[in-house]
């Protein structure tokens, strides 16, 4: 399970959760199951922040930067249910960001794409799917030296006081996930990203190229059915539950800067959930799964995107059992939780 390669007292707790699953019916409430999820997630958040704080180990903020409305593009994409599981610990979370002016300086722009072109060059690579199936560049920020150190001190002075102030967050409790350098380019047909939900609490954009560099792309926001781009050094930023895409290139080249972040202070317990549950569905525990999703629609404090997936996942579950007729009701509470996705109701 995801928890495999951390601490060994989490995967042993995700195996007492494993049996106490399989004592009793999948849809059935099982405080117990409960408890040692809800622990098991706590102790995942701790140690990925914990990790975090050593990547990027930001200690002070020098407030470079006083951030007001007036800074910023603002988008609402409507309802809560399309902002992401996290709306209720977020200010403001219906609401896409993009800063009016450049964030970053042409050098550090440069500086940027230099070391991550050439760690490309050199065969480094992330660890994500979406890479190889999409064919696209993509390197770990943390893996370039100099780039981690910059982005060290931007997170300090620039990054974690803006994704604060907009959504209301306290910055010292702001961790960097993971972070990435991407580059699309429309000669090696690597030209999008398909919809997906991010793994963290809030997503940041920076933009590597100027809108002349490449002919399409953007950040597709399923929710608002629309493509927003960037000015080269120009940043945006939005909850990363909110369903979104790497909008289509068809010519050029596109390099962006993400940064997935957490807060120390927001567990998100039922993604971390249904990702065992995934996990577990995969080795062929079917049962085990079906009892994960169950916890974690439980533990759901919205209907949305995912809620969606829980129940679809949990549907996928029940087909594997022959329990079509459940399946078919689970996909349909997938489709009121959520109806803007298409291979929902595919």
């Amino acid at each position: 399970m995801q928890a495999a390669g951390h601490a060994p007292e989490l995967l042993d707790m995700l195996i007492d959760g494993a049996d106490v699953a399989r004592s009793s019916p999948m849809l059935t409430h099982n405080p117990k199951l409960q408890q040692i999820l809800r622990r098991v997630t706590e102790l995942e958040h701790a140690q990925e922040c914990a990790d975090a704080a050593l990547n990027f180990p930001v200690e002070r903020f020098e407030h470079g930067w006083r951030w007001s409305d007036a800074d910023f593009f603002t988008r609402c994409v409507g309802p809560e249910s399309h902002a992401g599981p996290d709306a209720p610990s977020l200010r403001g979370a219906t609401s896409v960001h993009q800063t009016r002016q450049p964030v970053l300086t042409d050098e550090e722009i440069e500086a940027l794409v230099a070391e991550a072109g050439a760690a490309m060059a050199a065969g480094v690579t992330s660890n994500f799917t979406f890479t190889e199936r999409f064919r696209l560049g993509e390197v770990h920020t943390a893996a370039l030296p100099r780039a981690r150190a910059w982005l060290t001190r931007r997170l300090a002075d620039t990054f974690f006081p803006l994704l604060a102030e907009r959504y209301g967050l306290d910055a010292s409790s702001l961790r960097v996930f993971d972070s990435l350098v991407i580059q699309y380019d429309a000669a090696r047909e690597a030209v999008r990203q398909p919809i997906h939900r991010d793994a963290s609490l809030l997503s940041l954009n920076i933009a590597l190229s100027a809108r002349c560099d490449y002919v399409g792309g953007g950040t597709y926001f399923e929710a608002l059915d629309e493509s927003l781009t960037l000015d080269r050094g120009c940043a945006m930023c939005h909850p990363s539950g909110m369903r979104h895409a790497g909008h289509r290139i068809t010519h050029g080249e596109r390099w962006v800067l993400v940064v997935f972040v957490l807060s120390a202070h927001v567990v998100q317990a039922p993604r971390r959930i249904a990702a065992f549950a995934g996990d577990a569905k995969d080795m062929g525990a079917a049962d085990v799964a079906g009892a994960f999703f169950h916890a974690a629609l439980e533990l759901a404090v919205a209907h949305d995107a995912e809620t969606s997936e829980f129940h679809s996942g949990l549907a996928s579950v029940l087909e594997l059992q022959g329990q079509r007729a459940q399946a078919r009701a689970c996909y349909i509470d997938a489709v009121r939780a959520y109806g803007l996705a298409a291979e929902t109701h595919f």
